[in-house]
């Protein structure tokens, strides 16, 4: 019976990382890890994390550009509502209608400016608009080719 005990007794020993005769640790068992259980460890979490870090980056500068078209679209959208009352007294509508081009204060976005065209569309009492707000990079004063911009048109009949 007491052998069936011991028996017991270094089984649940051996379980638990002791022999039970005071030997120590059991060789499966380890206290810390190995530098080079570190360094692969280290390996494995980039190659899971950066790809991911990558794309946080990425969303962050697609949702800049976003809100930038969208204060591009809204100073746009202003100046052409802006147009469009001043059309609606006849001595403006049936007087010249100069190239404005205005910079844009307020925003958060610096170098924006707006240009607005009113031309006569070939039909009787009919005016094309078209406002172009963009970003001027190189503060030229004039769209170039590669500045973030956005362009609205249409057409307004004579009040």
């Amino acid at each position: 019976m007491d052998h069936a005990i011991m028996t017991a007794n270094n089984t649940f020993a051996r379980h638990i990382g002791s022999s039970g005769t005071g030997q120590g640790r059991n060789a499966c068992f380890r206290n810390g890890s190995t530098l080079v259980d570190v360094a692969a460890g280290a390996a494995v979490l980039s190659l899971v994390l950066l790809p991911g870090l990558r794309l946080v980056g990425d969303a962050s500068t697609l949702a800049r550009h976003v809100i930038q078209q969208d204060a591009l679209l809204f100073e746009a959208s202003r100046v052409m509502e802006e147009t469009k009352i001043s059309l609606c007294d006849p001595l403006v509508f049936d007087g010249l209608h100069p190239v404005r081009d205005v910079a844009v204060t307020g925003s958060e976005f610096p170098n924006l400016r707006v240009q607005s065209t009113v031309t006569a569309s070939g039909i009787a009492n009919l005016l094309t608009l078209e406002v172009l707000a963009y970003q001027d990079a190189n503060r030229n004063g004039r769209f170039d080719n590669g500045e973030s911009s956005e362009a609205l048109r249409t057409q307004w009949c004579r009040p």
